[in-house]
């Protein structure tokens, strides 16, 4: 029997009506993974399926999947490339229609992330133009900062270099109680990052501790800092005001 359109409509409202408000929040992660250039560093998570037995390995439809928005646009053409189409943090890799780069081989593996370091006007060391160019833009000190660059400084970064960051807004009505997991992927090695049993609280002001886990466990809505396998240190905390989301983000 094919079911009426009323039926179907009535259906669709009342899936709808079983998603909670969304909450969308500034959510931002840091991985510190040394790197050598030819590598990068992507982000998949999303909620652990132990916790969600509807778990399907389709982002989109995905309840274990939760909704991002890239805030940066930048120079950098390949990080560009990536966060577009790039709508969701979950477990799966590359998500239908997100952007590719021709010059590699492989498609993105998740969530893309940027290269970062605590040191203010950084330039690449075998990067001449770099230097000339901060000779032209000495009135414009934000003009080599991760968040317009691609890579690079940024004033979020307060420990050193080879921390990978992500700086998105996150849906947070799609978390576990404002939880959710994480863990990185090294491409072009396509290796995940271990499992570290973080058992404990990260450092923090005001939250209590996370469930155990075999994955970082973040908190939505705020600066998480991680170590690539390894459960501590890890710092949880309130975002910093600077850099301030971006007019046209």
């Amino acid at each position: 029997m094919v079911p009426s359109v009323l039926a179907l409509l009535v259906l669709a409202c009342a899936s709808t009506a079983q998603l909670p408000p969304s909450d969308w929040q500034r959510t931002i992660i840091f991985i510190h993974k040394e790197t050598s250039p030819s590598q990068y560093v992507f982000l998949r998570g999303g909620l652990d399926h132990s916790r969600r037995p509807d778990c399907v390995h389709n982002a989109t439809v995905d309840p274990c999947s939760i909704p991002i928005w890239h805030i940066w646009t930048t120079r950098y053409g390949k990080y560009n490339a990536w966060r577009q189409g790039d709508n969701f943090l979950d477990w799966y890799g590359p998500e239908w229609g997100q952007g590719m780069v021709e010059s590699i081989n492989f498609p993105p593996q998740g969530t893309p992330m940027m290269w970062t370091t605590d040191a203010s006007g950084w330039c690449d060391p075998n990067d001449m133009a770099c230097y000339y160019q901060g000779r032209l833009t000495m009135n414009d000190p934000d003009y080599f900062n991760a968040e317009r660059a691609g890579f690079g400084y940024t004033p979020r970064n307060k420990w050193g270099e080879h921390y990978w960051m992500l700086d998105v807004l996150m849906d947070c009505s799609r978390t576990w109680e404002g939880w959710f997991n994480v863990k990185a992927y090294l491409t072009p090695e396509r290796e995940w990052e271990p499992d570290i049993w973080q058992r404990d609280s990260c450092t923090s002001c005001r939250y209590m501790p996370p469930p155990s886990s075999r994955n970082h466990m973040a908190r939505c809505g705020v600066t998480n800092v991680f170590q690539w396998g390894k459960p501590f240190p890890c710092e949880i905390f309130p975002n910093h005001p600077d850099p301030a989301l971006p007019d046209n983000y």
